[in-house]
C-alpha cells in the first residue's frame, strides 16, 4: 500500500516593492529541486527532478499556473 503524499510547505516573507523588484519578477526565474523520501524508515531523500519556475506568474492577475 502506498501512502498519500504529504505536503507541509509554507513560505512567507515581506518585500519592498520597487522598480528593481518588479523588473526582477518580470524577467527572472527560480530553480526548485524536488526530493522524495522513498522509505519512511530510512529517512533518506532522493532527488527526483527540478523545475525552473518563472517569477512573472506571481504578478499576473490570473493566478492559473
Amino acid at each position: 500500500m502506498t501512502d498519500a503524499p504529504v505536503y507541509n510547505t509554507l513560505f512567507s516573507f515581506k518585500n519592498t516593492v520597487d522598480d528593481f523588484y518588479l523588473r526582477h519578477l518580470q524577467t527572472d526565474t527560480i530553480l526548485v529541486d524536488v526530493f522524495a523520501c522513498p522509505s519512511e524508515k530510512e529517512r533518506r531523500t532522493v532527488k527526483i527532478g527540478y523545475a525552473r519556475l518563472p517569477l512573472n506568474k506571481l504578478i499576473e492577475k490570473d493566478y492559473s499556473f
